[in-house]
């Protein structure tokens, strides 16, 4: 990749990006989170590589696990994989009831579970007992989302979303009498809430991450541009979150912010997420009291011509600027969600020692870590290498944002050793920091 017209052309055909056009001075941060979108993630060479060492790994088999029947006392909770499993449970404030239980294989190297599509979102969370000196590793899309490691645990529920999913998990060295399953949960609380689009599933949250809605708008149905006023009363620095859904290949969205540039988000997905707050943009300054009018537009790629697309759905939300510190000159979050649930910064690793990038080793024994990492100047990625076999997954999206972006790689999962480092796609000069989350309770 020679040249950022390069880039450009491979984000277009197979990422979501986000790229700052260099008009304004203001614009300081983008960050790109990749989890909602990991249902729609192509394999592909360059703009989005999966760049994770693995060791060891054995042929799968596929399996279908026997599911439990019978009907749950209301409110009771029921026993899986010997872990007493709540018939409730709240993921980021939304609530969902346990439906079925799925009782795995274990005498298989890699147990399959395709669930079919449902009227509404649901949550997974991986039950085990008697592992030994083994592990058990859930991956939902390919990444790897929850471990089970020796004696056994109930672990987090980490949201599915209502589309037909596949499945895996993954058993090494487990002993003998080794238990493992799938707890499955629906959504069971009323539909989304905060600025919701004319789909009735795309949203703006009323929160995100302790951080209230400002303001939300989607454009009506078949329209390719938007635009949003909103009123501050103090000085505020503001993240706008985007969000775009187009059938039509190559579509991008123009940000502007009081008719000033601001940046491009791109491509399109074809079916879009449920929840749209997760990429934002940020300024560098606060924006004054008073109104304010944010405009965003679908074109061909980054910089091409408007496009109107029938089937589009188009949308900003403007959230304020949540708890921060500084690193490499950028804003870093200190706490994020991510897999449905909140994490905290607990660790930040400097990428580069004079002038060059350097290897940070990481274990997790007890628990299991969110790696991010922001970075400004160059084309940059992450590259994580896992010791255990079978960790696979996380995602590492390019940032080549020249005044600095951010992104969310996913989680260092539990009983396993990783070396973190970045890398500059065209071998250039680059600034940056690895970040590193533990769970929120």
């Amino acid at each position: 990749m020679s040249t950022v017209d390069d880039l450009r052309s491979t984000l277009e055909d197979h990422a979501h990006g986000v790229q700052d056009p260099g008009a304004t001075p203001r614009v300081v941060a983008v960050h790109e989170r990749v989890r909602g979108l990991r249902r729609r993630r192509r394999t592909t060479a360059g703009a989005l590589a999966a760049v994770v060492a693995l060791a060891g790994v054995g042929i799968g088999v596929q399996v279908l696990g026997d599911r439990q029947t019978g009907p749950e006392p209301a409110g009771a909770p029921r026993t899986l994989a010997d872990q007493e499993v709540p018939a409730t449970v709240t993921i980021l404030g939304r609530g969902y009831e346990y439906v079925e239980g799925i009782d795995l294989d274990t005498d298989e190297r890699v147990a399959t579970v395709r669930l079919p599509r449902s009227d509404g979102p649901r949550a997974v969370s991986l039950a085990a007992s008697g592992l030994g000196e083994g592990a058990a590793t859930l991956e939902l899309y390919d990444s790897g989302v929850a471990r089970a490691v020796g004696a056994g645990s109930l672990e987090s529920p980490v949201p599915v979303g209502a589309e037909a999913a596949r499945l895996r998990v993954v058993l090494e060295g487990v002993a003998p009498d080794a238990e493992v399953g799938l707890a499955v949960y629906e959504r069971a609380d009323e539909g989304p809430t905060g600025v919701v689009a004319p789909n009735g599933t795309t949203h703006f949250r009323d929160e995100v991450a302790g951080n209230p809605l400002i303001a939300g708008a989607f454009a009506e149905p078949g329209a390719s541009e938007l635009e949003m006023s909103f009123e501050l009363d103090r000085p505020t620095v503001v993240r706008f979150a985007t969000t775009c859904a187009s059938p039509t290949k190559g579509v991008w969205v123009q940000f502007d912010i009081d008719d000033q540039p601001g940046w491009s988000r791109g491509a399109c997905g074809d079916e879009g997420v449920e929840d749209a707050s997760g990429s934002w943009g940020s300024m560098a300054d606060p924006l004054e009291p008073g109104t304010h009018t944010v405009r965003a537009r679908l074109t061909r790629g980054a910089e091409g011509d408007p496009v109107e697309d029938p089937a589009a759905v188009l949308g900003v939300g403007a959230y304020g600027e949540p708890e921060t510190v500084q690193r490499s000159g950028l804003s870093v979050d200190v706490v994020v969600e991510h897999d449905g649930r909140l994490w905290r910064l607990d660790e930040t690793l400097p990428a580069v020692r004079d002038g060059r990038p350097v290897t940070h080793r990481v274990s997790t024994e007890d628990e299991p870590r969110l790696v991010g990492f922001n970075a400004r100047g160059g084309i940059v990625g992450m590259r994580v290498e896992a010791g255990r076999a079978g960790t696979l997954g996380l995602t590492n999206t390019l940032i080549g944002a020249g005044r600095g972006g951010s992104s969310l790689s996913g989680q260092l999962l539990r009983g396993d050793d990783y070396e973190l480092s970045l890398y500059d796609d065209r071998g250039g000069s680059f600034d940056g920091t690895i970040l590193l989350y533990r769970p929120v309770g």
